[in-house]
């Protein structure tokens, strides 16, 4: 079975990103848990070998989304709503007969994206237009209104540059693998104890190996003023960080040292993972900030419950076949199944239920999402298809004829309107949707 990562999210509290963002990477995230937890040997650091872990899976998970490659998208959309009620029988007649259908070319590295949306209305091609990005320059083309690329006008608030710079898989890839190092780098011997225990398990006692990771108040604040000091002194980090984020490196760098550190003497961190020294299966997982504390704790074979203080919140269950995460909480619950190229995740909540399936892998699949909601009386399915593939070159696009959007004259406006208002498909669906446009305005 592959190395699974579990995450649960804690409660943030001022001035401790930075230790419970590692937090998150180092405890909560138990590999193989249900499974089969294998180590190098018995005296292997399960923590340093769950930041190992977790960093090739977010590289192998980047190279899957790798941009670096020119990439087609296809997407095809539709919906189904069903329902007794008045209040939404027209709307349910309108979005029943609306179909679709979107091409999505990209080159970062160019610097290029070419958009194309296709409006479908009762099966008949309603809308068809583009949408081009050509380094910082947008650009929209529906040839049934106009024949020219009509140009975007430039956001004074937002420059384009800033999606290549949050795309570059180099600076993602930066990013996992210094902090991977600045932390690992900073977490001293004298944190971690491993001992030889007894546990008693499902009514039986089992010989474990105890690892337990350590974290006192004064610790806590050397470990976060270390990996501070070390983040704020790799220009190459930080050039990474400041890219993905849309900021200057000195806005970045100014952020970083004014975070406060705000533990005290009394702060606590406190991790436990017991490991049968026989199966090297985890048996019993904790981990402890302060006065908060989750665990996992063995309900049956290839099972654990949830704990957040000592209360159940939720349930892991894992085998060769899936891994099934279930989460209640006060408002609802969730529950996630994930198997081989199949994903599903149900989500309940009073009257109402969600119920999203994927079926596919990175290449190609079609994703489903159901609600009903026995209140309101309504039932609606989105069904949606997808497939990916590399590609030589963009469609090739002829930016030299354009026109500024903003410099059409009267007379070109008027003829846009008209040819809106002309086209019967969408003339037909505007009239459905708003019960008028009996005829086409006069300009």
């Amino acid at each position: 079975m592959e190395d699974t990562v579990v995450e649960v999210a804690e409660k943030k509290k001022s001035g401790k990103g930075i230790v419970l963002t590692i937090i998150g990477v180092l405890v909560v995230a138990l590999i193989g848990i249900g499974g089969y937890l294998y180590l190098t040997g018995p005296k292997t650091n399960v923590y340093l070998k769950i930041i190992d872990e977790f960093s090739s899976a977010s590289l192998k998970a980047l190279n899957i989304a790798d941009t670096s490659d020119k990439k087609e998208m296809n997407y095809e959309a539709s919906v189904s709503l069903k329902t007794s009620s008045a209040n939404y029988k027209s709307i349910a007649d309108v979005l029943n007969k609306i179909k679709v259908k979107a091409k999505i070319q990209s080159d970062f590295d160019s610097k290029k994206i070419n958009g194309n949306l296709e409006l479908f209305y009762n099966n008949a091609s309603t809308i068809d237009g583009s949408l081009y990005i050509n380094d910082n320059d947008m650009y929209l083309s529906i040839k049934s209104l106009y024949d020219k690329l009509l140009k975007l006008p430039a956001d004074e608030d937002f420059s384009l540059d800033s999606i290549w710079k949050m795309a570059n898989q180099n600076n993602h890839i930066t990013i996992i693998k210094e902090l991977t190092s600045i932390v690992k780098n900073n977490l001293k011997e004298e944190y971690f104890t491993s001992t030889d225990e007894k546990l008693n398990v499902l009514g039986k006692e089992v010989n474990v190996l105890k690892q337990t990771f350590t974290l006192n108040g004064n610790d806590l604040k050397e470990f976060t003023d270390a990996v501070k000091k070390d983040i704020l002194s790799n220009e190459t980090l930080l050039k990474a960080l400041a890219d993905t984020s849309d900021i200057t490196v000195d806005e970045l760098k100014s952020e970083i040292e004014q975070s406060e550190n705000n533990f005290t003497e009394e702060s606590i961190f406190l991790s436990e993972i017991y490991i049968n020294k026989k199966t090297r299966e985890i048996e019993y997982a904790k981990v402890k900030m302060d006065s908060e504390m989750y665990e996992f704790v063995k309900s049956a074979e290839n099972t654990y419950d949830i704990k957040y203080l000592e209360t159940k919140v939720g349930s892991i269950s894992a085998n060769d076949d899936n891994l099934i995460i279930y989460i209640n909480s006060e408002t609802g619950n969730a529950e996630i199944t994930i198997k081989e190229n199949n994903v599903e995740v149900v989500i309940t909540s009073g009257t109402t239920s969600i119920n999203m399936v994927l079926k596919g892998n990175e290449k190609s699949g079609i994703a489903t999402i159901k609600t009903v909601d026995k209140a309101l009386d309504i039932d609606a399915t989105v069904n949606i298809t997808y497939s990916v593939k590399n590609i030589k070159s963009l469609d090739a696009i002829n930016y030299s004829d354009y026109k500024n959007i903003d410099k059409l004259t009267d007379e070109e406006y008027n003829s846009i309107m008209t040819k809106i208002y002309g086209n019967k498909n969408l003339a037909t669906m505007i009239q459905d949707i708003m019960g008028q446009y009996s005829s086409v305005p006069e300009f």
